[in-house]
């Protein structure tokens, strides 16, 4: 399962600037169709049955400073994103490689339940653990640069709403992702600290599980591209 980005607009070096939102294949998704789809076909060919997702994520739909400054409605928003998806469908002419946006994949309701839950507990958390709280703070200034890129020159206070509007999202799309799959995914991004949160999370969530009922499902193995979505 590939997890792309919508297709904004980029710098000379292609990497994003935030700055507008194209309806096209993004040079982040490029990089996954360049290597993914042999990938696939190898695994059938070598007889094993797998079927890849590329799933664009669309969740910046409901980021309202982040829209007004795009100059986009949410519904145009959601309109761009999916003619990406259409484009990367055509792309791919391979049956066992389907592309979908992430709220029409998993289902908005679903994903903002699921979502609004892991958003609470990552909050609690915060204000209840204080060595979590230094790590926290480090990732906040870390990635301060595009926080302010996508929602402006806001208060520390509405940074961290977004900082871990970001991470619950990672933390919402692997639950779901792993009920999806059965645990049976390998799961393909940029380079992300995120994505070592997310496992990090489920690792704690997944002992709670194995203790309740003697089995679990397995944290989600990660494939991290070398891709950077970070502004320049």
């Amino acid at each position: 399962m590939s997890s792309v980005c919508p297709d904004y607009e980029v710098n000379g070096e292609g990497r994003p600037t935030y700055r507008g939102l194209n309806n096209g294949i993004s040079p982040n998704t490029e990089v996954h169709l360049q290597s993914i789809p042999l990938a696939v076909k190898k695994l059938g060919e070598a007889g094993v049955n797998v079927q890849h997702l590329v799933l664009l994520a669309d969740t910046e739909v409901d980021l309202l400073p982040f829209l007004y400054k795009l100059k986009l409605s949410s519904s145009e928003f959601i309109t761009r994103c999916q003619s990406s998806v259409d484009k990367i469908s055509k792309r791919l002419e391979y049956p066992k490689i389907v592309a979908y946006r992430f709220l029409d994949f998993f289902g908005e309701v679903k994903f903002n339940q699921v979502f609004q839950l892991s958003y609470d507990r990552l909050i609690e958390e915060y204000k209840r653990n204080g060595n979590e709280s230094r790590i926290v703070d480090r990732d906040y200034q870390a990635r301060l640069p595009l926080i302010k890129t996508l929602i402006g020159d806001v208060s520390k206070e509405a940074g961290m709403q977004h900082l871990f509007r970001q991470r619950a999202q990672y933390v919402t799309f692997a639950k779901l992702m792993r009920e999806y799959s059965g645990g049976r995914i390998i799961a393909v991004n940029h380079t992300t600290p995120n994505f070592v949160l997310m496992n990090h999370l489920l690792s704690r969530e997944i002992s709670v599980e194995q203790s309740a009922r003697g089995n679990f499902l397995p944290i989600m193995p990660l494939v991290e591209l070398n891709i950077s979505t970070l502004p320049q």
